[in-house]
């Protein structure tokens, strides 16, 4: 930015409008107010319309500590612990500014978005990989009791702001219930099952038979060999 500004300097000082023109007033004025503002940025002083006393040595080591702390976070990315060392970092950034005697000192912890956004990529993916296990249950057996508590723990352990981008988490919600009633079914049949009739049809046919059971679908019928 400052290489494309100094690209309207004029040989005589200050800077023109449009390049190949004359020195203008507005151009100089402009262009110098930004020359100014880089250089209290790049020599680590408040910006040109803070309009607050400059910042004391403590004032700016505590900046200077929140973004070690957001960099000594951010830079742990692939490692293990990495999204608890985010949200460490932001706890400490949000007890330091309520701390600050200026509000305005955060503005200065200039590597705070970066840990924004590393939070939001690392919530949105743990969330993904819930969403995408709740998506693989499909459809509900007996045997989907693994899968379904896999799910619900994996959920369990996300942060409330995480639980909130798992979008689909009314079908696990109907899954479990659905599980549970199929569970129910199923132990009431096992404890309680009507009598089975067998009659034979042929040397090679048995006719299966017995009353209709409540609220049942359908039914496993299984049959043992000799031994």
């Amino acid at each position: 930015m400052i290489d494309a500004i100094q690209n309207f300097a004029v040989d005589t000082g200050g800077y023109e409008h449009l390049l190949g023109s004359d020195w203008n007033y507005m151009a100089t004025d402009q262009a110098n107010y930004g020359m100014i503002a880089a250089w209290r940025y790049l020599n680590g002083m408040r910006s040109l319309y803070d309009m607050c006393p400059e910042f004391t040595e403590e004032q700016k080591e505590q900046i200077q500590s929140l973004k070690d702390t957001i960099d000594a976070a951010v830079v742990k990315k692939g490692e293990d612990g990495y999204y608890e060392a985010l949200v460490s970092a932001k706890e400490t950034y949000d007890t330091a500014v309520a701390g600050f005697e200026y509000p305005t000192l955060r503005n200065y912890v200039s590597n705070y978005w970066e840990l924004m956004d590393a939070l939001e990529e690392e919530e949105n993916q743990s969330a993904q990989k819930v969403v995408d296990l709740i998506d693989a249950i499909g459809e509900v057996t007996l045997e989907s009791e693994d899968a379904i508590q896999e799910v619900r723990e994996a959920y369990e352990a996300l942060s409330a702001e995480q639980k909130e981008k798992v979008t689909n988490y009314a079908t696990l919600v109907k899954a479990r219930e659905t599980y549970e009633k199929m569970k129910e079914a199923y132990h009431a049949f096992i404890t309680g099952k009507p009598a089975v009739k067998a009659e034979a049809l042929s040397y090679h046919s048995v006719k299966i038979s017995w009353e209709p059971y409540e609220d049942t679908k359908s039914y496993y019928v299984y049959r043992k060999t000799k031994g």
